[in-house]
């Protein structure tokens, strides 16, 4: 039977799934997925992603300080950039999804990539940010990618098997990895207009 399933049912199954808690744990399976669904985790991404471009750009923060209109220009740009990204992302995972998932597993695997996105890489990705240093012994820096490898290739790939119903990691591996290079370079390419 199908259900509507909250979003503390989708966070609890990313964390079962991609830490390899024993038992089934696919809520996507019999989930209803609605267009307003996609709000939360848009909104925590969109606060994770503005806050860490805040707190890395001090000149923006005191731009922001100048006027109230200086802020709202500053956070609509930064907005901006973050939802052109997902979009992207997020239609490019789509595609992969239509190609390679079941028709009816389609749309509860683009809501786990989602929030997969809010819940386990952003956050998880933006904690290893903050513990590099310049100056960082080489094991720290090797542990930092093994650290990145996990969150934002290993783990995600682990829920997105689940969650679009594939039957083997090496697809779901695909999904994730073209979602980061794309993110990436989306990233990349927004950062370079504005430079």
């Amino acid at each position: 039977m199908r259900r509507h399933r909250k979003f503390d049912d989708y966070i609890g199954a990313i964390y079962r799934i991609a830490l390899g808690r024993p038992g089934d744990h696919d809520v996507f399976r019999d989930a209803i997925v609605r267009g307003s669904d996609f709000i939360a985790p848009v909104l925590i991404l969109l606060a994770l992603h503005i806050g860490h471009s805040l707190a890395a750009a001090p000149a923006a923060r005191r731009a922001m300080e100048i006027s109230t209109r200086n802020a709202a220009i500053i956070l609509s740009v930064l907005a901006a950039g973050v939802l052109l990204r997902l979009a992207v992302t997020v239609a490019v995972t789509w595609g992969l999804g239509k190609m390679l998932a079941a028709p009816e597993r389609v749309l509860p695997g683009l809501i786990g990539y989602v929030w997969t996105q809010a819940a386990l890489i952003a956050p998880g990705i933006l904690l290893i940010r903050l513990g590099l240093t310049p100056h960082a012994p080489w094991w720290s820096i090797a542990l930092d990618v093994g650290a990145t490898f996990a969150i934002a290739v290993w783990f995600p790939a682990k829920v997105m098997r689940v969650a679009f119903g594939l039957p083997g990691l090496g697809s779901a591996i695909l999904i994730t990895l073209t979602g980061s290079v794309v993110s990436y370079l989306v990233d990349y390419l927004v950062a370079r207009l504005w430079m």
